[in-house]
C-alpha cells in the first residue's frame, strides 16, 4: 500500500515511477493502481481520499459482478451475484488499504462480463474490447494476462457457429486489443 500511495503522489506531481527509497526509476509493480489513485492524490494528497477512491472501485466490483450474473442467467441471478459479492470479504476487505487487489477485482469482473457477452455475440468489436480489458487487467496485476489465453481464447474457440479461420481471426483481434493496451 505504501508503494501505491507514494507513487500516486509522485505521479500527481509529474514525476515518473520511482523507487521511494532510491529515487531510481522502477517497474516494481504494475502501473494501473497508482494511475487510478492519481486524481485523489492530485486533489488532496491525503491517504483517506485514495482509500475512498478504492472504496468506490470496490462498489463498482459489486455492480459489475451483478451485471455479469444478470447477463448470464437473468435479473434474479444478477441480484444474487451482486449480493454474494457485497458480502464476500475477499472482494471488499482490501478496499481501504490502497493496494492493487481492488483494481484487479474490478478489471477481472469486467473481463468476465465481457467474456459472457463475447460468448453470446462473438463479434470483432467485442473480441477487441475483451482483449483490451485483459490488457488493462495485466496493468493491474501481471498474472491476470492469463485471462486472455485461458478465458477469452477458449470462449472464442468454443464458438461452434464460427469457422476456425474466423475463430483464429477473433483470437488475433483480442490479442491485438490486449497488446495495444
Amino acid at each position: 500500500a505504501f508503494w501505491y500511495v507514494t507513487t500516486a503522489r509522485s505521479l500527481s506531481r509529474g514525476e515518473l515511477f520511482r523507487n521511494f527509497f532510491t529515487h531510481l526509476p522502477t517497474a516494481e509493480h504494475p502501473p494501473l493502481t497508482p494511475l487510478v489513485l492519481v486524481p485523489a492524490a492530485k486533489l488532496s494528497g491525503e491517504v483517506m481520499a485514495m482509500r475512498l477512491t478504492m472504496v468506490l472501485l470496490g462498489t463498482a466490483v459489486i455492480v459489475v459482478v451483478g451485471l455479469a450474473g444478470r447477463r448470464l442467467a437473468g435479473p434474479v441471478a444478477g441480484l444474487a451475484a451482486a449480493l454474494v459479492a457485497a458480502f464476500l470479504p475477499s472482494l471488499w476487505i482490501n478496499d481501504v488499504l490502497g493496494r492493487s487487489e481492488t483494481v484487479t477485482a474490478l478489471v477481472a469482473a469486467a473481463v468476465i462480463w465481457a467474456g459472457i457477452v463475447l460468448a453470446q455475440r462473438p463479434t470483432t468489436r467485442l473480441a477487441a474490447g475483451a482483449g483490451a480489458l485483459c490488457g488493462l487487467a495485466a496493468l493491474a496485476r501481471a498474472e491476470t494476462v492469463l485471462l486472455l489465453p485461458l478465458m477469452i481464447w477458449v470462449i472464442i474457440a468454443l464458438c461452434r457457429d464460427l469457422s476456425w479461420s474466423r475463430r483464429f481471426a477473433l483470437m488475433g483481434v483480442a490479442t491485438g486489443g490486449a497488446v495495444l493496451v
